[in-house]
């Protein structure tokens, strides 16, 4: 296991910030890229719209995967060593696939990529959390991550060419990897100690664990599924323009850039206030829902696609704060646990929500089950201390000039 020793107070934690949103941004790039060009993959590979779908499939089915794995790797080795493996196995995967429009070698080179998106995601936590980055920068970090994701539905569609998913990810993995060597200084030292040493964790036993992972599956994993589906559901509902369903659509992610800092600020700044923010998080995900299902009159489309932005990010800080301080033995793979099952839902969500357009309502459905989720995950929300709110340090709470809070 990992034993992290300090050489001094951290002074620079921007430097391993810099290099987690860095490799989250990579990693957001990765899983949303091909999506936004699916007409020109489908031409260029000589496949159905579907099929082009499952190399998005591809990458999120290794990225699952690999979630614990990735955090056990981190806690042992480091951030930055993981971040190095997530970096090889992206630049690998992006550079095969661009080598010829064949479906079997981008099924394979995506598969990679999903390695490294994985590795990415529980590495770039490690090092904003350890390098001393607060829950603000937690949730900053949160927000590049599923930020990168609108960028690129917005930035692909305007390049030429099939390979232009695989060559943009090439070109961000290079700025990733300059910023893993300066991300060091701010680091702890590490040890590896004997294996078998230590406390053991028992993160797979936790429910404190489960009951974050639903938190994050219905706010962030909700959301990646509307993101895919909303466009198709606004189209047959509703009378906005391509333009206008596109921007709709790009708000569902590109929101949690705000919202999730600014859930962060709340953990960080006003702890005692989390549970109520975080509620109210959830109830405007479920009322945007509801708006985007309706999708008429036209304002209330839109509403609906900023309330789901926002609703997706106020608790990320939160859900892997508290995940990390639950077993400080093993903060990465608790980190990993929930992520994973996350990211399971997203699997299995998006082709259950697809099944939905063929029934009555055309979608409809599918969403009005989304909209149900996000008020499950208020019924169950986990309390403050489980969200992370008691690793928040008593200094930061009278520098905001917050109130103690009161221990229900």
């Amino acid at each position: 296991m990992l034993e992290k020793t300090s050489g001094g107070p951290v002074t620079t934690p921007w430097r391993g910030v810099v290099a987690g949103c860095l490799l989250v941004l990579v990693c957001g790039w990765n899983l949303s890229a091909i999506g936004a060009v699916v007409a020109t993959m489908a031409h260029a590979y000589r496949i159905s719209l579907p099929t082009v779908g499952l190399l998005t499939t591809a990458v999120y089915v290794t990225h699952t995967a690999v979630q614990i794995p990735a955090g056990k790797v981190t806690d042992r080795f480091g951030g930055v060593f993981a971040g190095g493996a997530a970096l090889m196995f992206m630049g690998i995967g992006d550079f095969l696939a661009l080598q010829i429009a064949s479906t079997p070698v981008a099924m394979v080179a995506r598969a990679i990529t999903g390695l490294g998106t994985g590795l990415a995601f529980v590495a770039g936590n490690a090092i904003v959390r350890d390098s001393g980055g607060s829950a603000s920068a937690q949730g900053f970090f949160g927000g590049v991550g599923l930020g990168g994701g609108g960028l690129a539905l917005a930035v692909v569609p305007q390049l030429s060419g099939w390979r232009a998913p695989y060559w943009t990810s090439l070109v961000l993995v290079v700025p990733a990897f300059a910023a893993l060597y300066p991300a060091r200084s701010v680091l702890p030292r590490i040890t590896l100690a004997p294996r078998g040493t230590g406390a053991r964790p028992g993160v797979f036993r936790d429910t404190r664990l489960y009951r974050l992972a639903v938190l994050y599956s219905c706010s962030y994993g909700v959301t990646a599924v509307v993101s895919n589906w909303v466009i198709e559901l606004l189209k047959l509902h509703s009378t906005l323009s391509l333009a206008s369903r596109a921007l709709v659509g790009a708000l569902t992610l590109l929101l949690a850039m705000v919202s999730r800092p600014v859930g962060g600020w709340i953990l960080h700044r006003r702890p005692c206030r989390l549970r109520l923010g975080i509620g109210c998080s959830l109830a405007a995900g479920a009322v945007g829902t509801i708006g985007l299902l309706v999708a008429h009159p036209v304002w209330v489309a839109a509403c609906g696609g900023v309330l789901v932005g926002l609703g997706a990010g106020i608790s990320f800080s939160a859900v892997f704060t508290g995940a990390a301080a639950s077993h400080p033995d093993a903060p990465a793979a608790s980190v990993g646990l929930v992520n994973s099952i996350a990211n399971l839902f997203v699997l299995v969500g998006v082709p259950m929500v697809g099944l939905t357009f063929s029934l009555p309502g055309r979608g409809r459905i599918g969403f009005a089950v989304i909209a149900g989720l996000w008020l499950i995950a208020l019924v169950l929300l986990p309390d403050r201390s489980a969200l992370g709110a008691e690793a928040v340090s008593v200094s930061a709470i009278e520098s905001a000039g917050a109130p103690p809070c009161s221990h229900a």
